[in-house]
């Protein structure tokens, strides 16, 4: 660890651009796995030297053709504080330049990947060291509420724990990849509530939150256009 104010303020800015790529990853549409502390920060340390890189070519090319002015390295690592003083402003606005490159890089990098189509074209390329099959990371949620079927309309039938069943359109869901039974799940009307040794209550309007913790299970049935009068309802994609 830098032992100076200074150090500790480079170390940071070098870090900076993975740290930016993988908030902006994870604000993907896939759902993400709580990952450990050693793959967080394995993948900021990569994705920051990657970005760094990028940056240093880019700033290589400029002083290399000659296309700005640029401050020497070289003098600025022997000669230290004098070269620095004397050249202030190159060195700082270099400096900014080059942290600000790489910050843009990251979170550029990060977005394409997080498009449906760059992860396709990754999956066809990587096949060769991936089977194309086999254990997956996905959550069933992911896969029924999101995946399958990505433009049609989701009607839920629900059983709960107390054999409670409740029919309805699916309207939100929390995505993530962890089976913890904090998650929920949102239908919206015409809902259908159904308690044991009891008549179906229909509700016109409205929504209704269900936890994980109470359902037994599920059955999804897939629309191409939902009835008339079910607001709110929307298609997985």
């Amino acid at each position: 660890m830098p032992t100076t104010l200074t150090g500790l303020l480079v170390f940071l800015a070098l870090l900076a651009p993975g740290f930016a790529f993988l908030v902006v990853f994870e604000r993907g549409a896939r759902p993400a796995l709580e990952r450990s502390v050693l793959r967080e920060t394995a993948t900021i340390v990569l994705a920051s030297l990657a970005c760094n890189a990028a940056a240093g070519v880019v700033f290589a090319l400029a002083r290399h053709y000659g296309w700005f002015e640029t401050p020497s390295p070289s003098r600025l690592l022997s000669e230290g504080k004098p070269y620095f003083a004397a050249y202030i402003g190159l060195v700082t606005g270099w400096a900014l330049a080059v942290f600000l490159f790489a910050l843009l890089t990251a979170v550029i990098a990060a977005g394409l990947l997080n498009r449906p189509g760059m992860q396709s074209m990754l999956g066809k390329l990587t096949q060769w060291l991936v089977p194309p099959a086999g254990v997956t990371m996905d959550s069933a949620w992911w896969k029924l509420l999101k995946v399958m079927e990505p433009e049609s309309y989701r009607r839920l039938t629900c059983t709960l724990d107390d054999e409670t069943v409740i029919e309805g359109w699916l309207t939100s869901l929390n995505p993530s990849a962890n089976e913890t039974a904090e998650r929920e799940l949102t239908l919206s009307a015409p809902l259908r509530i159904t308690k044991p040794n009891s008549q179906p209550e229909r509700f016109k309007h409205g929504s209704i939150v269900i936890s994980a913790n109470r359902i037994q299970y599920f059955y999804v049935s897939y629309w191409d256009n939902p009835p008339k009068g079910a607001p709110g309802v929307g298609r997985a994609g």
